[in-house]
C-alpha cells in the first residue's frame, strides 16, 4: 500500500477526491486531510480526479532524493523551506539550492543541506552586460546539469527566482521530472 494527499493549489486539503489504480483497478477516496491509502506497486499508474479539478494521472516511485530550486527574494526561499522540511519530515532526502541573494534568506537553516549557485537576469542596459548575464545563465545551466548527473534527484521543485532556471532547464534536459510553483501572483521571468 502507498499514502499520499491530495492538495489544491493552495496547499489545502481536497477531501472526497477519487483515486483510481488503472493497473489494478483500486479504488479509494481522499478523507477529510486529503489522505489516501491505495493498493499499487512502484511503476503503477495513478488516476486522481476531483469535481471542478483537471484529471491528472502519476506513476507510483519511489521518492528518495528531492532538489529544490529557489532563490531571490524571500516569497521563493521560505516556501522551499517550508516544503524541505516536509518532506524531510517524511524520510526523503533533500538538497536546496539557491543563489546569492537567497542565501541570505537561508542563514538560519542551517540544519537544511544547501548549495549556491551562480545565476543572473538577463540585463538589457547595453551589449556587455547582456552578453556577460548570458553567458553566466549559460554556465549556471551547464553546471546545474553537471549538479544533477552527481545527485541524481528523483524529482525537482523550481519554487521561483533566478537561480531555479538552470535547475529546471538541466532537469528537462536530462529528463528528470520536475515541478515549477509559482506562489506570485505575477509570474516572474524566470
Amino acid at each position: 500500500k502507498i499514502e499520499g494527499t491530495v492538495l489544491d493549489f493552495n496547499k489545502d486539503p481536497l477531501p472526497g477526491a477519487a483515486i483510481y489504480n488503472i493497473n489494478n483497478n483500486k479504488k479509494t477516496v481522499s478523507n477529510i486531510n486529503g489522505d489516501f491509502k491505495i493498493k499499487a506497486l512502484i511503476g503503477e499508474t495513478l488516476q486522481i480526479s476531483y469535481v471542478g479539478f483537471e484529471t491528472n494521472t502519476f506513476k507510483v516511485s519511489k521518492l528518495n532524493k528531492v532538489i529544490i530550486a529557489t532563490g531571490g527574494t524571500g516569497g521563493h526561499v521560505f516556501p522551499a523551506c517550508s516544503l524541505a522540511r516536509h518532506l524531510i519530515d517524511k524520510k526523503i532526502n533533500v538538497q536546496l539550492t539557491s543563489d546569492k541573494r537567497g542565501m541570505k534568506y537561508l542563514k538560519n537553516y542551517q540544519d537544511l543541506n544547501i548549495i549556491q549557485i551562480s545565476s543572473s537576469t538577463i540585463s538589457k542596459k547595453n551589449i556587455f552586460n547582456f552578453f556577460i548575464s548570458n553567458l553566466i545563465i549559460l554556465y549556471s545551466i551547464f553546471s546545474s546539469i553537471v549538479f544533477l548527473i552527481f545527485n541524481r534527484p528523483n524529482l525537482v521543485f523550481g519554487m521561483g527566482g533566478y537561480s531555479s532556471f538552470p535547475i529546471c532547464i538541466g532537469a528537462k534536459i536530462l529528463r528528470i521530472p520536475f515541478i515549477i510553483y509559482e506562489n506570485n501572483l505575477h509570474i516572474g521571468q524566470a
